[in-house]
C-alpha cells in the first residue's frame, strides 16, 4: 500500500502541533505541514468527565 501524499512522510515528525475544528482534533507536521496519518480524534472519542459538580441550595 502506498501512502497518500496528503499525509506526512517525514521520518522524524516530532515537531507537530494539534489543530481543532468542530468535529475533533488532528496533528499537523511542522516540517511538511501535512496531516499526520491516523491522528484525527473525534470529540465523541474523548472521555466524558464531570469536572464541575454543582450543589443546589
Amino acid at each position: 500500500m502506498i501512502d497518500s501524499p496528503d499525509y506526512c512522510t517525514c521520518n522524524n515528525n516530532k515537531n507537530i502541533h494539534t489543530e481543532f475544528n468542530d468535529q475533533g482534533s488532528l496533528s499537523i507536521c511542522d516540517n511538511c505541514h501535512k496531516l499526520v496519518k491516523d491522528s484525527f480524534k473525534s470529540f465523541e472519542s474523548y472521555p466524558v468527565k464531570n469536572y464541575v459538580k454543582s450543589k443546589r441550595r
